[in-house]
């Protein structure tokens, strides 16, 4: 939901932590783990903003526990964030826990500014755990109908967190909005845990580094989506907008990301991008088991549907984009640019796919835009249109780099150096090894120029043979250092991707029988997301009887789904 009931609080002169608005005690506990503080109301939510911000030690620190027993309507007054930040030396944190209780905060109001007084933004402003054994503790939090600005490090749950922190099961359904850096629909920016959170409202940065989930840091971020309006100038990502040594598992993004058109300031050139999921990664950052299917596009700098740029010691697997995805230099459907100096380490994208549409102008590929040396793209395919101007590949655009074990069945159109699987292979300085292209590629050439490569190949019956794994086991055909792997990273299933190969991690076995057990089994490899079709109808019939449901057991003691479920 991208509307919200207003953009100010009542009471434009007043602020929650000004005497007199907050209380003078909370509705019961002692701040134990077993017996905490309890807020029920909106004045104590707003004392203990006015408790923390005035340094009231026993109620700060990482022992003091916190729980929420109703929604909160905080719509009178603008909010003071709890803790507050001026420099490392002068600041005073959250250290404890928070508990939400799954209970809302909505009209949650921070004024905006375009200086350092209006930074650290959201519910909390600084969290900071104490130690590995004393953690900052942010749980079950959900913000709607809110609308937080500020300056730098605004998020719709926490500003800034700086360590020793997890932030989880929490959601925000409002506007969270930056006029400077590190703008996240949960968290501004920092170096958080977070797990199972979402955000579904409308994040806006005028400057850099805007997520869906964090603006930026080096998180680790586990099983979160975003499904809201993200945008920025550039390091704009679905779940983060610039990561440095983190670690992304197991999200997703849906919502539509996109480059303001307006720029609040300029600077010098750098590493950026914009993506579904991580618009820039670098420094050892692991991206694993996440997806795109929002329109994500880009102008000045490079664009993917999973990764926007990439630099140095990168890993990303197991990822995929469904959704279109458009830009200028260095647009893909997985990575849109790699780059790369003398000191960079090792970046490798495996076992990825992209079927979205990819519009660009110059290095444009399927799976990877621009990729440097030092960068293997092993075990990835694209089914998907791509259409550039130079440099357009079904699997990479524009190349120096290791590519193994792919394919593209896409049409691809460009203006020159052109390629089923490689655009251009620059100075001949990549290695492609069992690749091909066919289905809907017609082009001539697997590598489009600059090449005296010849493991990108074009089967004149591929749309027979491809869809045989007797093809892949041929030894002839075949580099014997890299074989099809058909037992752990391939599966060939007719129903699915028009019967080419697809990864066996994003598809599940499934077994299933009737009348509790007593008929054959039957075991169906079903890509994820795909709906299940059922064979051999007359295996479910018996005389008297009619299918109730289904059930997750053979005994019938599981969980039960109906037609329509």
């Amino acid at each position: 939901d991208s509307s919200y009931s207003a953009l100010y609080p009542n009471d434009l002169s007043q602020y929650w932590t000004n005497a007199g608005n907050y209380a003078d005690s909370f509705a019961g506990g002692s701040g134990t783990e077993s017996d905490p503080y309890q807020i029920a109301t909106p004045k104590q939510l707003a004392r203990l903003a006015y408790l923390v911000n005035n340094g009231s030690e026993q109620y700060m620190f990482s022992n003091t526990y916190y729980v929420q027993t109703a929604n909160l309507d905080m719509s009178e007054y603008w909010w003071d964030a709890i803790g507050t930040y001026t420099s490392s030396s002068d600041y005073l944190a959250f250290s404890g826990q928070y508990d939400g209780g799954n209970f809302t905060i909505s009209g949650l109001y921070t004024e905006a500014g375009s200086d350092s007084a209006y930074s650290y933004q959201g519910l909390f402003g600084y969290v900071r755990g104490q130690s590995e054994t004393n953690m900052a503790t942010i749980k079950n939090v959900g913000i709607t109908d809110s609308n937080i600005q500020g300056y730098q490090n605004v998020g719709g749950v926490v500003g800034y967190v700086y360590s020793y922190s997890t932030v989880t099961n929490c959601y925000n359904i409002s506007s969270v909005s930056g006029s400077g850096d590190y703008v996240g629909g949960i968290i501004g920016s920092g170096f958080p845990t977070i797990t199972n959170c979402y955000n579904s409202g409308v994040i806006t940065g005028s400057y850099s580094r805007v997520g869906g989930i964090i603006g930026s840091g080096s998180p680790t971020i586990t099983n979160c989506y975003n499904s809201g309006v993200v945008s920025g100038w550039h390091d704009v990502g679905g779940i983060i907008g610039r990561a440095s040594n983190a670690i992304i598992t197991n999200c997703h993004n849906i919502g539509d990301i996109s480059e303001r058109t307006s720029r609040a300031v300029t600077e010098p050139d750098m590493l950026h991008g914009f993506a579904g999921i991580v618009g820039f990664a670098g420094f050892s950052t692991m991206i694993v088991n996440c997806y795109n299917t929002g329109a994500v596009n880009g102008i000045s700098y490079p664009v993917g549907g999973v990764v926007g740029e990439v630099y140095d010691g990168v890993i990303i697997t197991n990822c995929y984009n469904t959704g279109t995805v458009s830009g200028n230099n260095g647009v893909s459907g997985v990575v849109g640019d790699i780059s790369y100096d003398s000191a960079s380490t090792l970046v490798t994208v495996t076992n990825c796919y992209n079927t979205g549409v990819i519009t660009g102008g110059g290095n444009v590929g399927g799976v990877v835009g621009n990729s440097e040396s030092r960068v293997i793209v092993a075990n990835c395919y694209n089914t998907g249109v791509i259409t550039g101007g130079s440099s357009v590949g079904g699997v990479v655009g524009d190349s120096v780099s290791t590519i193994i074990n792919c394919y593209n069945t896409g049409s691809v159109t460009g203006d020159r150096y052109v390629g089923g699987v490689v655009g251009r292979d620059y100075n001949s300085a990549s290695t492609i090894t069992n690749c091909y292209y066919g289905g809907n590629c017609t082009l001539l050439y697997g590598i489009g120029y600059y090449s005296s490569n010849f493991g990108a190949s074009k089967d004149s019956n591929l749309i027979a043979n491809a869809k045989s794994l007797s093809w892949y086991q041929d030894s002839s055909k075949w580099s014997s250092r890299y074989p099809w792997d058909f037992v752990e990273v391939w599966s060939l299933v007719p129903s699915a991707n028009d019967g080419y190969p697809i990864l066996q991690g994003f598809s599940v076995n499934i077994s299933y029988n009737s009348n509790f057990g007593e008929n054959e089994v039957i075991t169906e490899q079903v890509p994820s997301g795909q709906e299940i079709v059922i064979a051999g109808y007359d295996l479910f019939t018996r005389v008297g009887y009619e299918i109730a449901h289904w059930n997750t057991k053979p005994d019938g003691t599981g969980l039960n789904f109906y037609a329509g479920d």
